[in-house]
């Protein structure tokens, strides 16, 4: 396999077999200096040569088309390559950590470079795309610190593929490299970019990893740009986008802490999941009239937004959209509204007054919660369902009128709103779930509609308030925990279609007096324990 010069010699496998069907024992790999190939072999198998860390040359002939995944991985002695026009595939880390690589020639007739392929050769000061190459994958020449030079082809009729970041961390280009219309890399270190007007897109990974950039226009004629495009540009104060956009696509400005402002202009359609995920400076945005859909976790974590006025058009606000925005305190919902998502304005803490526009047939669980300031809230006449810990420790909210159409209260609806002391629920209702109006210790009484069949376990535990309650002829059963510590609590009369008083359903109610109970219900042993008041539980047909 070696000769005296610690030469290695791949001769052409017998029978037309493709790939070279050699393993290079370990004590090799850290011998050998020069590898002849000869003709008629196809393939260079993954991994053939990886960590042939005293490997200086490589000779690869035209009859092969297949370089493999990690085929020359941290061989980092190797100076210079040069990939033959018979080579279709260069495989995902096929020349990653060859950190001595000076030179490489990729021929014309090279259709694909792999993900990470040219990944951390850090002494290739250059390097030209043949206009064979279709599709180029991720990080292909991820931190090539001394690439100064990038020649493109031109772009022509021809598709390409080309992934995210071609270029992340070549600290070195000083140039914007583009492919056609496409900006593919701006320079790391600049603190503006003016984007050229013959710019249309702006590609995948052009901005990663700019922490220094600032400031940024893009000029009218941009109609795309692609996801995750100023991500982490920490230090991004100041964005100019155009009127030719449509979309504003995920994660564009995630985690830009800086950006203190940005007005979305007309034209836009369409802000996309993550766009400006925690943007922790973030005060104001202006949303434009064109715009239709906001996408979940949108402004999520904008700490510093202070209010947000949805134009007509928008029909949903899904999920997260605005949760954690800590300093929101005024939101304006456009009359097109229909849905508004789980946790949408989760944790709004300086959140004081919100109105749901008609049309809107469901909050969703968790939408409000944490709303510790929330005071009011007008609910529209168009809804019907009200959802799990949908205003959940909403602490300042004093009083709610729950609107005819309403069926169900899921559970923890009103779950620790402290400060809750009217309630008004609508004939509709059918259903109260488990917590509904848990610890509402401001609660003094409450008139539960007829048709309510269901009251779900710890209903009303902890409402220390409470002081009267009438409860519906249709319900069946009161169930574990639902007036536990209802502290002020002194007569009750269970409806004569209750067929069982679970345990702790009264525990803790220290005031109570005198229970009423259907001649048939069962009471469970532990149903009224620690209610040192109670003289008497009467029963009645």
């Amino acid at each position: 396999m070696t000769d005296q010069n610690d030469d290695v010699y791949i001769a052409k496998p017998e029978m037309g077999t493709v790939f070279i069907g050699i393993e290079i024992p370990e004590e090799y790999r850290h011998v050998i200096v020069n590898v002849r190939i000869e003709d008629g072999v196809t393939e260079l198998e993954d991994a053939a040569f990886a960590m042939c860390t005293k490997m200086q040359t490589i000779t690869i002939p035209n009859s092969v088309t297949i370089i493999g995944r990690g085929t020359f991985v941290a061989c980092s002695q190797l100076s210079s390559v040069v990939i033959p026009g018979s080579v279709k595939t260069i495989g995902a880390h096929a020349f990653k950590d060859c950190t001595q690589l000076t030179s490489v020639v990729i021929s014309e007739g090279v259709e694909e470079i792999g993900s990470k392929a040219f990944d951390n050769c850090t002494k290739l000061s250059s390097i030209v795309i043949p206009k064979s190459v279709k599709t180029i994958g991720d990080y292909a020449f991820k931190d090539c610190t001394g690439l100064t030079t990038v020649t493109m082809p031109d772009a022509g009729e021809a598709e390409r593929k080309i992934g995210f970041g071609i270029f992340a961390g070549c600290m070195r280009l000083k140039t914007p490299v583009l492919h056609g219309n496409t900006l593919l890399f701006w320079p790391i270190g600049q603190r503006e970019a003016i984007i050229p007007n013959t710019v249309s897109r702006i590609g995948l990974g052009a901005f990663y990893d700019h922490k220094l950039l600032n400031y940024v226009v893009i000029p009218n004629g941009v109609i795309e740009i692609d996801q995750d495009i100023f991500s982490d540009c920490l230090g991004l104060k100041k964005i100019t986008l155009p009127a030719s956009l449509k979309t504003i696509p995920s994660s564009a400005f995630k985690g830009c802490h800086s950006l203190k402002n940005i007005v979305i202009p007309n034209g836009i359609m369409q802000i996309e999941y993550c766009a400006f995920d925690g943007c922790l400076e973030l005060e104001s945005v202006v949303l434009p009239n064109t715009l239709m859909t906001i996408g979940s976790n949108a402004f999520r974590n904008c700490k510093s937004l202070k209010n947000i006025v949805i134009p007509n058009g928008v029909t949903q606000i899904k999920d997260y959209t605005f949760d954690g925005c800590l300093e929101l305190e005024s939101v304006v919902l456009p009359d097109t509204l229909t849905t508004i998502g789980s946790y949408a304005f989760k944790n709004c803490h300086a959140l004081k007054n919100i109105v749901i526009p008609n049309g809107v047939t469901q909050i969703k669980d968790y939408t409000f919660d944490g709303c510790s300031r929330l005071e009011t809230i007008v609910l529209p006449d168009t809804l019907e369902t009200i959802g799990t810990c949908a205003f959940g420790d909403c602490k300042s909210l004093r009083s709610i009128t729950i609107p005819n159409g309403v069926t169900q209260l899921e559970g923890g609806s009103f779950d620790g709103c402290l400060m809750l002391g009217s309630v008004g629920l609508p004939n509709t209702l059918k259903t109260i779930g488990s917590h509904a109006f848990r610890n509402c210790k401001s609660l003094t009484s409450i008139v539960i509609p007829n048709g309510v069949t269901y009251l779900g376990s710890g209903t009303f535990d902890g409402c220390s308030g409470l002081e009267a309650i009438v409860l519906p002829d249709a319900m069946k059963a009161v169930y574990h925990d639902t007036f536990r510590a209802c502290t002020l609590l002194e007569n009750v009369t269970i409806p004569c279609c209750v067929i069982i008083v679970d345990d702790s359903a009264f525990s803790g109610c220290l005031a109570l007096r005198q229970v009423m109970i259907p001649q048939e219900a069962k009471v469970g042993k532990r149903a009224f324990e620690k209610c040192p008041k109670l003289e008497e539980i009467s029963r009645y047909r």
